[in-house]
């Protein structure tokens, strides 16, 4: 499968298989991920990588917050809307070269996750690389509460996982793993693994209701393009993006919901937004344009109700 055929067809999966996945995938993962810049600037966002028995052994009530996975990908970093959107972004990417490697993902969310007292040995601790913009998804390969040019990198978990995943991964083990601190875990995962079973593909609404009134009209290419973008996942399907399309930007904002009104729901639509602009570029690349990934705050205020993301130019 192409990364285009990823991005058109989909889908989070919601029910894994009990299998474990080869320690070369796993390790071409983390080598993608990492290469990744994130959005942008002055945002760190680290990541580590949990198997479902060590998750259960680091919070007491994993198994009654999460789906269960083989693995699940966590984010660190500071609470703020730029990380949200890193998460979002990367998240995205990384559910992209999963599909076109036959495996699946499925953001979720995770605020209501307790603590254990116990211990765990976890995976490394991956940091991303500086954040700067950059284009992303072609440094990989060619969900909503649902929500290699680098030095090569292996997914290193700890030896005394009992874990079936864990052990047939055969991965390095880390003596002096970096520590991570629970209160720079951003709540929200990407369990990955095998899919069971692949749901149906949500409904999306038409790009031409996406645009903010008064937007100039667009033409069938930016349609495509944006159509292909807004594929990606969104708390329960609220696809919360909107576009003002001038010539050769495209402006992003989010409006916000009149059900979900709460602090999360306004990150989790910046991980929306993140994940939208993750095809975009993705997409933009694969069609080799040049773009640039950027924010003009200052330039727009908050109009119709909505609030400013980011924007995306080309050439």
């Amino acid at each position: 499968m192409t990364l285009k055929e990823a991005i058109l067809q989909r889908a989070s999966v919601r029910k894994f298989k009990q299998l474990p996945i080869k320690s070369e995938e796993l390790n071409n993962f983390m080598r993608g991920l990492k290469s990744i810049p994130g959005l942008m600037p002055g945002a760190e966002l680290n990541f580590v990588v949990l198997t479902y028995e060590e998750a259960q052994r680091k919070y007491k009530n994993f198994s009654k917050v999460c789906t269960f996975a083989p693995y699940y990908l966590f984010f660190y970093g500071d609470d703020c809307r730029e990380n949200w959107q890193n998460a979002g972004y990367l998240g995205e990417i990384a559910s992209l070269w999963l599909t076109c490697n036959n495996l699946g993902a499925c953001f979720q969310r995770c605020d209501k996750l307790l603590p254990s007292s116990d211990t765990v040995p976890v995976t490394e601790l991956v940091p991303a690389a500086p954040v700067t913009p950059a284009a992303p998804a072609a440094s990989v390969s060619e969900s909503e509460s649902e929500l290699d040019s680098e030095p090569e990198t292996t997914l290193k978990t700890a030896a005394t996982t009992s874990t079936p995943a864990a052990s047939a991964a055969e991965a390095e083990t880390v003596s002096d793993a970096e520590k991570f601190a629970e209160d720079k875990r951003l709540p929200l995962i990407l369990a990955i693994g095998h899919p069971d079973k692949y749901p149906g593909k949500c409904r999306k609404i038409a790009v031409r209701k996406r645009l903010i009134s008064g937007s100039p009209a667009i033409n069938a290419k930016v349609e495509l393009l944006l159509h292909a973008a807004c594929q990606a996942p969104s708390e329960y399907n609220t696809q919360p993006w909107r576009f003002w399309v001038t010539e050769d930007t495209i402006h992003i904002f989010s409006k916000p919901s009149l059900i979900f009104r709460s602090a999360w729901h306004k990150k989790a639509q910046a991980a929306a937004v993140g994940a939208l602009v993750a095809n975009l570029a993705t997409l933009a690349e694969l069609d080799g344009c040049n773009y640039r990934i950027f924010a003009e705050t200052q330039a727009f205020a908050d109009i119709h109700n909505l609030q400013y993301q980011l924007s995306v130019s080309w050439n």
